[in-house]
């Protein structure tokens, strides 16, 4: 057993030295045409806006964390601390770390250390428990040599919540600048981030050290990456291109290789680097389940899905296929459709949302000869049974009352929908007022992945108030008691740095309405 790191408080100061001392600089600086996600002069606030981790750290760096920091999977008492130690020839490292309430690190909750060992590829995981409800912190990994980065966490608030701010993101394919992710990274206010899927593309590769090399490249190459996951804590689900494309329980679709007995050994490979990479939390006996559920005191629940691995059944070919209205077939499997239809059902919190890999609402084309047709068998139009089921849940009956204020938030398509959720956009729904709708639906834009172009969406989609497939960005939800607002953030370019955005759209939810209002007062803001 390698000799532990006694970092006792006075060890920590002697570490940190002088450098305790040293002026802080902000986190970022927005761009002088980008609104500031700050609340204007004398508005009353709700709580205090939290300062960003500051972009030098006390005391000296060790090149050894060369992956950054990051946080995710935060509850009221607890979050998970994440780095990775750059390889060392000892089998085994062992590192410090500490957590306080304050930027400086002066005033500490919580230090420990714990080991990285090389049949995990060196990385650091670390639950640090007994924290208070609805408070930012901020931490750092030590080495003898020196320590990380300050990265900055938040605990998830409990009892009477007046806001909460979220951004969701999605598709980040490399090779081209995450400006949306350092534009995400600069918003001080945020509560957190959703991941949505699809945050990396390893389509090619099979071993689980192919997966793990493609994690470590897009945290070496991408300092917007790095940066996000330093300021905010980030809650996460994958998505297809984690493994493959179109992935499926038991496989992926042609011309993907590794189908039958070849395929646990891709995707076990693949969910295992996901599960390393990412600050997500472990399960004690070893499963890799990502749906999951987070709870923001009674304004918010939150049910993170997998419509992946856990029970999708193999995509159809196509609309007239007579398989898609084969009512056994799944998105989520029975186990966690049930789990889900509990969850809402018993949710005493205002808004529910849920965090979806593919879209839920009806994508309805137009053909040559203008008769309407779905062409995307991988979303839940390829689905109708499963996604009915779903809407049963939402629209209640006899014995289960209905489910109001859902607010579905999506990832994987690359172009961006703001839509209503109707049974059916052409029958018992009117587009007009939103009459119908159950629920309603955001599918972020892409943070870099290119387009996929549809053809002309009104006259079989009036419930898509919202489409764009040229643009990328993120959603910011800004949750109130009386409504939630979805604001479209986009950049200017992903083939530069580029520190522009502007907001491009935004809608309103009114608690109880279950549909969208275009809002037009302008971006919000943390308490005001």
């Amino acid at each position: 057993m390698p000799p532990s790191l006694d970092f006792t408080r006075r060890r920590l100061l002697q570490v940190l030295g002088a450098g305790l001392a040293a002026p802080l600089l902000p986190g970022c600086t927005r761009s002088e045409t980008a609104e500031l996600a700050l609340p204007p002069a004398g508005a009353p606030l709700a709580r205090v806006v939290p300062a960003p981790a500051p972009e030098t750290s006390p005391g000296p760096l060790s090149a050894a964390f060369q992956h950054g920091v990051a946080s995710g999977d935060p509850l009221s008492d607890r979050v998970i601390l994440w780095t990775r130690v750059t390889q060392s020839p000892a089998a085994t490292v062992s590192v410090a770390w500490l957590i306080a309430r304050d930027p400086l690190l002066s005033d500490i909750v919580a230090q420990g250390s714990v080991s990285a060992e090389a049949a995990r590829d060196y990385i650091v995981k670390v639950e640090v428990e007994g924290l208070s409800p609805g408070n930012s912190y901020y931490y750092r990994f030590f080495l003898p040599d020196g320590g990380s980065a300050i990265g900055r966490t938040r605990t998830l608030p409990e009892g009477a919540v007046e806001q909460l701010r979220i951004a969701l993101v999605t598709c980040s394919n490399s090779g081209s600048v995450f400006n949306a992710y350092a534009r995400v990274a600069e918003r001080a206010d945020l509560d957190l981030v959703l991941h949505l899927g699809d945050y990396i593309y390893a389509d090619s590769d099979f071993t689980l050290a192919q997966y793990r090399s493609r994690h470590l490249a897009y945290k070496a190459d991408n300092p917007e990456l790095r940066e996000l996951h330093r300021q905010h804590p980030m809650i996460a689900i994958w998505d297809d291109h984690e493994t493959c494309n179109d992935a499926y329980t038991e496989g992926a679709p042609p011309p993907n290789p590794y189908l039958g007995p070849l395929w646990p050994l891709r995707r076990d490979a693949a969910t295992q680097a996901y599960f390393e990479y990412l600050p997500i939390r472990d399960h004690a006996d070893g499963s890799r389940r990502i749906y999951r559920e987070f709870q923001f005191g009674g304004l918010a629940d939150l049910f993170m899905l997998d419509g992946r691995f856990e029970g999708r059944s193999k995509q159809v070919s196509g609309e007239s296929d007579p398989a898609r209205d084969d009512a056994s077939r799944s998105m989520l499997g029975p186990e966690q459709e049930q789990w889900l239809a509990g969850r809402l059902r018993g949710s005493t919190a205002r808004w529910k949302l849920i965090g979806n890999q593919t879209m839920l609402g009806h994508l309805n084309e137009i053909t040559t000869t203008g008769a309407k047709t779905n062409n995307w068998m991988d979303q839940w139009d390829g689905y109708p049974p499963a996604r009915q089921r779903l809407y049963n849940v939402l629209k209640g009956d006899a014995t289960q009352a209905k489910v109001d204020n859902a607010i579905v938030c999506t990832g994987d398509w690359h172009n961006s929908f703001i839509m209503d959720l109707p049974e059916d956009p052409l029958a018992g729904y009117d587009g007009a007022s939103g009459a119908g709708s159950l629920a309603v639906e955001y599918v972020t834009p892409s943070v870099t992945s290119g387009f996929f172009g549809v053809s002309e969406l009104a006259t079989y989609s009036p419930h898509i108030k919202h489409h764009d497939d040229s643009l990328h960005g993120y959603v910011l939800l800004d949750l109130r008691p009386e409504r939630v607002v979805g604001e479209m953030w986009v950049v200017d370019t992903v083939s530069a740095v580029s520190a522009a955005e502007s907001l491009f759209v935004a809608f309103e939810t009114r608690a109880g309405e279950n549909r969208l209002r275009p809002y037009t007062a302008g971006p919000t803001r943390h308490g005001s």
